[in-house]
Protein backbone atom coordinates (compact mmCIF):
# COMPACT_ATOMS: atom_id res chain seq x y z
CA UNK A 1 0.00 0.00 0.00
CA UNK A 2 1.35 3.41 -0.99
CA UNK A 3 1.59 5.93 1.82
CA UNK A 4 0.43 9.44 1.01
CA UNK A 5 1.81 12.22 3.21
CA UNK A 6 0.18 15.52 3.89
CA UNK A 7 2.28 18.42 2.69
CA UNK A 8 2.51 19.60 6.27
CA UNK A 9 4.56 16.56 7.26
CA UNK A 10 6.19 15.86 3.87
CA UNK A 11 9.85 16.78 4.04
CA UNK A 12 10.06 16.77 0.24
CA UNK A 13 6.69 17.92 -1.04
CA UNK A 14 7.96 18.41 -4.59
CA UNK A 15 9.51 14.92 -4.83
CA UNK A 16 7.87 11.61 -5.57
CA UNK A 17 9.48 9.45 -2.94
CA UNK A 18 7.50 6.34 -3.66
CA UNK A 19 10.42 4.43 -5.39
CA UNK A 20 12.66 4.63 -2.29
CA UNK A 21 11.33 6.01 0.97
CA UNK A 22 12.19 3.56 3.69
CA UNK A 23 11.98 6.05 6.54
CA UNK A 24 8.63 7.41 5.43
CA UNK A 25 9.68 11.06 5.42
CA UNK A 26 8.44 11.77 1.93
CA UNK A 27 11.97 12.01 0.46
CA UNK A 28 13.90 9.63 -1.75
CA UNK A 29 16.38 7.71 0.36
CA UNK A 30 20.14 8.13 -0.26
CA UNK A 31 21.78 6.04 2.42
CA UNK A 32 25.40 6.53 1.23
CA UNK A 33 24.89 10.28 0.77
CA UNK A 34 26.45 10.39 -2.68
CA UNK A 35 23.60 12.39 -4.22
CA UNK A 36 22.06 9.46 -6.10
CA UNK A 37 18.86 8.03 -4.65
CA UNK A 38 18.95 4.42 -3.61
CA UNK A 39 16.62 3.16 -6.33
CA UNK A 40 19.08 4.44 -8.97
CA UNK A 41 22.34 3.81 -7.07
CA UNK A 42 24.29 0.84 -8.45
CA UNK A 43 27.02 1.41 -5.85
CA UNK A 44 24.99 2.02 -2.66
CA UNK A 45 28.01 1.74 -0.37
CA UNK A 46 30.10 4.47 -2.01
CA UNK A 47 31.33 6.90 0.61
CA UNK A 48 30.68 10.58 -0.02
CA UNK A 49 33.72 12.60 -1.11
CA UNK A 50 33.12 16.02 -2.68
CA UNK A 51 36.56 15.89 -4.34
CA UNK A 52 35.66 12.68 -6.15
CA UNK A 53 32.00 12.82 -7.15
CA UNK A 54 30.17 9.79 -8.46
CA UNK A 55 28.54 9.32 -11.84
CA UNK A 56 24.79 9.23 -12.47
CA UNK A 57 24.70 5.56 -11.51
CA UNK A 58 26.15 6.27 -8.07
CA UNK A 59 29.62 4.85 -8.88
CA UNK A 60 32.95 6.58 -9.27
CA UNK A 61 34.92 6.17 -12.51
CA UNK A 62 36.88 2.92 -12.56
CA UNK A 63 40.64 3.38 -12.33
CA UNK A 64 42.02 1.37 -15.24
CA UNK A 65 45.22 -0.49 -14.38
CA UNK A 66 48.07 0.95 -16.47
CA UNK A 67 50.52 -1.17 -18.46
CA UNK A 68 54.17 -0.61 -19.37
CA UNK A 69 55.73 -0.99 -22.79
CA UNK A 70 59.53 -1.12 -22.61
CA UNK A 71 62.15 -0.86 -25.34
CA UNK A 72 65.67 -1.91 -24.36
CA UNK A 73 68.04 -0.24 -26.80
CA UNK A 74 70.99 -2.60 -26.19
CA UNK A 75 70.01 -6.19 -25.35
CA UNK A 76 73.74 -6.95 -25.66
CA UNK A 77 76.05 -4.35 -24.15
CA UNK A 78 79.80 -3.80 -23.97
CA UNK A 79 81.42 -2.71 -20.68
CA UNK A 80 81.96 0.86 -21.93
CA UNK A 81 78.44 1.39 -23.34
CA UNK A 82 75.31 2.91 -21.79
CA UNK A 83 72.24 0.91 -20.82
CA UNK A 84 69.17 2.75 -22.04
CA UNK A 85 65.43 2.01 -21.93
CA UNK A 86 62.36 3.76 -23.34
CA UNK A 87 59.19 3.32 -21.25
CA UNK A 88 55.66 4.08 -22.46
CA UNK A 89 52.79 4.05 -19.94
CA UNK A 90 49.51 2.77 -21.38
CA UNK A 91 46.82 4.30 -19.15
CA UNK A 92 43.32 4.93 -20.48
CA UNK A 93 42.66 7.37 -17.66
CA UNK A 94 45.77 9.39 -18.40
CA UNK A 95 46.34 9.77 -14.68
CA UNK A 96 50.10 9.66 -14.79
CA UNK A 97 52.20 8.54 -11.89
CA UNK A 98 55.74 7.78 -10.77
CA UNK A 99 58.17 5.56 -12.66
CA UNK A 100 61.00 4.09 -10.60
CA UNK A 101 63.97 2.41 -12.28
CA UNK A 102 67.04 0.57 -10.99
CA UNK A 103 69.58 -2.08 -12.00
CA UNK A 104 70.50 -5.51 -10.69
CA UNK A 105 73.86 -6.86 -11.91
CA UNK A 106 74.36 -10.62 -11.59
CA UNK A 107 71.68 -10.71 -8.89
CA UNK A 108 73.15 -7.83 -6.87
CA UNK A 109 71.02 -4.62 -6.66
CA UNK A 110 72.85 -1.36 -7.35
CA UNK A 111 71.56 1.31 -4.98
CA UNK A 112 73.29 4.09 -6.93
CA UNK A 113 71.32 3.18 -10.06
CA UNK A 114 67.90 3.99 -8.59
CA UNK A 115 66.00 6.96 -10.05
CA UNK A 116 62.38 8.18 -10.29
CA UNK A 117 60.39 10.29 -12.75
CA UNK A 118 56.86 11.67 -12.51
CA UNK A 119 54.36 12.16 -15.32
CA UNK A 120 52.50 10.29 -18.01
CA UNK A 121 55.55 9.44 -20.14
CA UNK A 122 57.08 8.39 -22.35
CA UNK A 123 60.13 8.09 -20.13
CA UNK A 124 63.79 7.62 -21.05
CA UNK A 125 66.23 6.20 -18.51
CA UNK A 126 69.98 5.94 -19.14
CA UNK A 127 72.78 4.47 -17.04
CA UNK A 128 76.38 4.99 -18.10
CA UNK A 129 79.16 2.48 -17.57
CA UNK A 130 80.43 4.24 -14.44
CA UNK A 131 77.17 3.21 -12.73
CA UNK A 132 76.54 -0.33 -13.91
CA UNK A 133 79.97 -1.72 -14.95
CA UNK A 134 80.92 -3.00 -11.50
CA UNK A 135 84.27 -4.72 -10.82
CA UNK A 136 82.68 -8.18 -10.96
CA UNK A 137 81.09 -7.65 -14.38
CA UNK A 138 82.51 -9.95 -17.03
CA UNK A 139 81.65 -11.70 -20.25
CA UNK A 140 78.20 -13.26 -19.87
CA UNK A 141 77.10 -11.13 -16.92
CA UNK A 142 73.44 -10.10 -16.80
CA UNK A 143 72.04 -6.64 -16.08
CA UNK A 144 68.34 -6.64 -15.12
CA UNK A 145 66.39 -3.38 -15.45
CA UNK A 146 63.80 -3.16 -12.66
CA UNK A 147 60.86 -0.87 -13.53
CA UNK A 148 57.81 -0.03 -11.41
CA UNK A 149 54.97 2.42 -12.01
CA UNK A 150 52.52 3.69 -9.40
CA UNK A 151 49.50 5.70 -10.53
CA UNK A 152 48.94 9.18 -9.12
CA UNK A 153 45.15 8.75 -9.11
CA UNK A 154 44.11 9.71 -5.58
CA UNK A 155 40.51 8.62 -5.97
CA UNK A 156 39.13 6.32 -3.25
CA UNK A 157 38.63 3.83 -6.08
CA UNK A 158 42.20 4.15 -7.41
CA UNK A 159 44.19 1.04 -8.20
CA UNK A 160 46.66 0.46 -5.40
CA UNK A 161 48.85 -2.09 -7.16
CA UNK A 162 52.31 -1.26 -8.49
CA UNK A 163 52.70 -2.12 -12.16
CA UNK A 164 55.77 -3.81 -13.64
CA UNK A 165 56.63 -4.98 -17.18
CA UNK A 166 55.09 -8.31 -18.16
CA UNK A 167 58.45 -9.82 -19.12
CA UNK A 168 62.00 -9.32 -17.74
CA UNK A 169 64.10 -6.48 -19.16
CA UNK A 170 67.66 -7.80 -19.33
CA UNK A 171 70.95 -6.96 -21.04
CA UNK A 172 73.74 -9.47 -21.62
CA UNK A 173 77.30 -8.22 -21.17
CA UNK A 174 79.72 -9.08 -23.99
CA UNK A 175 83.35 -8.82 -22.92
CA UNK A 176 85.35 -11.63 -24.61
CA UNK A 177 89.05 -11.92 -23.69
CA UNK A 178 91.50 -10.27 -26.10
CA UNK A 179 93.51 -12.85 -28.04
CA UNK A 180 97.36 -12.67 -27.82
CA UNK A 181 98.75 -12.22 -31.39
CA UNK A 182 101.85 -14.28 -30.53
CA UNK A 183 99.79 -17.17 -29.23
CA UNK A 184 97.43 -16.94 -32.18
CA UNK A 185 100.28 -17.09 -34.74
CA UNK A 186 101.86 -19.97 -32.84
CA UNK A 187 98.62 -21.89 -33.02
CA UNK A 188 98.39 -21.29 -36.77
CA UNK A 189 101.93 -22.71 -37.35
CA UNK A 190 101.48 -25.75 -35.16
CA UNK A 191 99.95 -28.03 -37.88
CA UNK A 192 102.88 -27.26 -40.23
CA UNK A 193 105.45 -28.02 -37.53
CA UNK A 194 103.72 -31.28 -36.69
CA UNK A 195 103.76 -32.35 -40.35
CA UNK A 196 107.49 -31.59 -40.70
CA UNK A 197 108.27 -33.51 -37.52
CA UNK A 198 106.33 -36.50 -38.80
CA UNK A 199 108.25 -36.49 -42.09
CA UNK A 200 111.56 -36.29 -40.18
CA UNK A 201 110.65 -39.27 -38.02
CA UNK A 202 109.68 -41.32 -41.07
CA UNK A 203 113.03 -40.49 -42.72
CA UNK A 204 115.01 -41.50 -39.64
CA UNK A 205 113.09 -44.75 -39.39
CA UNK A 206 113.81 -45.66 -43.00
CA UNK A 207 117.49 -44.81 -42.60
CA UNK A 208 117.80 -46.91 -39.45
CA UNK A 209 116.40 -49.96 -41.19
CA UNK A 210 119.01 -49.75 -43.99
CA UNK A 211 118.65 -51.03 -47.60
CA UNK A 212 116.32 -53.95 -48.20
CA UNK A 213 118.05 -57.30 -47.71
CA UNK A 214 118.55 -59.52 -50.72
CA UNK A 215 116.97 -62.89 -50.65
CA UNK A 216 119.41 -65.56 -49.51
CA UNK A 217 120.65 -67.80 -52.34
CA UNK A 218 118.97 -71.13 -52.35
CA UNK A 219 121.14 -74.20 -51.77
CA UNK A 220 121.91 -76.17 -54.90
CA UNK A 221 121.37 -79.84 -55.10
CA UNK A 222 124.84 -81.49 -55.02
CA UNK A 223 123.70 -83.79 -57.78
CA UNK A 224 122.53 -81.04 -60.06
CA UNK A 225 125.90 -80.58 -61.76
CA UNK A 226 126.28 -84.28 -62.62
CA UNK A 227 122.70 -84.77 -63.61
CA UNK A 228 122.72 -81.54 -65.51
CA UNK A 229 125.79 -82.59 -67.53
CA UNK A 230 124.25 -85.91 -68.39
CA UNK A 231 121.07 -84.13 -69.34
CA UNK A 232 122.95 -81.71 -71.51
CA UNK A 233 124.87 -84.56 -73.17
CA UNK A 234 121.65 -86.34 -73.92
CA UNK A 235 119.85 -83.31 -75.18
CA UNK A 236 122.75 -81.72 -77.09
CA UNK A 237 122.01 -81.70 -80.83
CA UNK A 238 124.25 -83.77 -83.05
CA UNK A 239 126.29 -81.58 -85.27
CA UNK A 240 126.99 -82.65 -88.82
CA UNK A 241 130.38 -84.19 -89.32
CA UNK A 242 130.62 -85.33 -85.71
CA UNK A 243 130.54 -89.04 -84.82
Amino acid sequence: MTTVFDDAVDACPDEDARPADGNQDGCLDDLDGDGVSDHLDICPDTSFDPAWPVKADGCRPVDVVPALEVLLLRPEVLPHEDIEVMVTVMDEDGDGGRLTASLVVDGIPLRASRSSQNGTGPFQVTWNASVWATPWVGNGSTVDVILTFETSNASPEATAEIVMPESPVRSLVLDPPVADPGVESGLSLRPVANALLLLLLIGLLIRARGPPEREAATLRDPFVDTSRRDFEDEEAPVRQGEP
